[in-house]
């Protein structure tokens, strides 16, 4: 697994940077690609549709985008993008391993 943070505000000023920097993380590495979105202060339909863009690129080759940390205030709006499936909780994981144990990792973060 690699990490990535997003900090701030994800809009269509910064949607083709975060698509950028998305996009070199999922080469540096064979595996998921989990960012942490707590420091995300908002989001548009353009850094929606780049975080989409990604999760179909990664699930091309087996992998799988997680978005940590999101914001309850911002859950809302993946729900009605029909996203959730990007979610990385406690209750999206333990509904996909069928348990709340933790998953061992080692996850690099950047910064944008």
């Amino acid at each position: 697994m690699f990490g990535y943070t997003i900090t701030g505000e994800m809009d269509m000023t910064g949607a083709d940077e975060l698509l950028a920097g998305l996009m070199d993380a999922t080469e540096a590495t064979s595996g998921d690609l989990v960012v942490d979105c707590l420091t995300m202060t908002f989001i548009d339909a353009a850094a929606l549709s780049r975080l989409v863009e990604v999760s179909n690129r990664l699930e091309q080759d087996g992998r799988h985008l997680r978005l940590r940390g999101v914001r309850s205030s911002f859950r809302h709006v993946f729900e009605i993008s029909g996203l959730p499936h990007l979610l990385d909780d406690d209750t999206t994981r333990a509904k996909r391993r069928g348990s709340l144990g933790p998953r061992g990792s080692t996850e690099v973060r950047r910064r944008i």
